[in-house]
């Protein structure tokens, strides 16, 4: 992974619970938000023209999708 240098600094938001951490990632063209629960796990990026969401459970996963817009 890429070192974030001082003057193109990040934004990362940690938010923990009992049940659930999200982390919210915000770099030069790409948002990425990670939420992490006691059985699921999504991810969301975005960069330049496309939007990729992937939502994976520990439950079902064979129900984990990829979707571009």
């Amino acid at each position: 992974m890429e070192e974030a240098h001082p003057e193109e600094a990040p934004l990362a938001v940690v938010y923990m619970d009992l049940t659930h951490l999200a982390v919210v990632h915000m770099e030069e063209a790409h948002l990425a938000v990670v939420h992490m629960g006691v059985t699921h796990l999504v991810v969301v990026h975005m960069e330049e023209a496309h939007l990729a969401v992937v939502h994976m459970e520990e439950a079902c996963p064979e129900e984990a999708h990829l979707g571009e817009v």
